[in-house]
């Protein structure tokens, strides 16, 4: 069971809004209320681990299969046939791989802070500059040094969450 904000005229057109990590719903308040001013109707879930009522305790529940199938069964339950899409962060992505998936059912997709992962792999690969930051980004969070991901997790939580705090203050979370 998923919380959902849901903004905007019954009728309006629906604008799926994904939030990102470490995120909610809530993130969208203000974009949801314009959008709803100009008839659209939002709908802003609080997404798997976020909802009181969708949190598996098991680690392998959280897929981006899984997080697909949740935003597609939000909108099956809201009976959207056709949806406009946008996400941020982490929810940018996600929405990336909903559109690849799902195409005939994603209008527009507007995706912030995140860019479309083919295009984003061939930054990195070819043009220099963003690979050198793509690099400093490794090495900060030691992503090509650690095997697994409870190991990348045990870093970034060593210390009282030191690295996890920086890179909360960083994004400015």
């Amino acid at each position: 069971m998923f919380d959902v904000m849901i903004a905007g005229p019954e009728k309006g057109r629906p604008v799926l809004l994904l939030h990102g990590f470490p995120q909610s719903a809530q993130t969208w308040s203000v974009v949801s209320e314009a959008l709803a001013r100009h008839g659209f109707r939002t709908i802003a879930p609080d997404q798997r681990g976020y909802s009181k009522g969708a949190r598996p305790t098991d680690v392998s529940a959280y897929t981006f299969k899984e997080f697909i199938a949740d935003a597609v069964g939000i909108a099956d339950a809201l009976n959207l046939d056709q949806f406009d899409l946008s996400g941020f962060g982490m929810g940018a992505a996600l929405s990336w791989m909903i559109a690849a998936t799902l195409p005939d059912r994603v209008r527009s997709l507007t995706a912030l802070r995140l860019p479309h992962p083919a295009a984003f792999a061939k930054a990195v690969r070819e043009d220099p500059e963003q690979r050198q930051a793509w690099q400093k980004i490794e090495n900060k969070m030691n992503i090509n040094t650690l095997a697994s991901v409870e190991a990348r997790a045990a870093v970034q939580l060593e210390n009282n969450a030191a690295l996890f705090r920086r890179f909360l203050l960083d994004s400015g979370l």
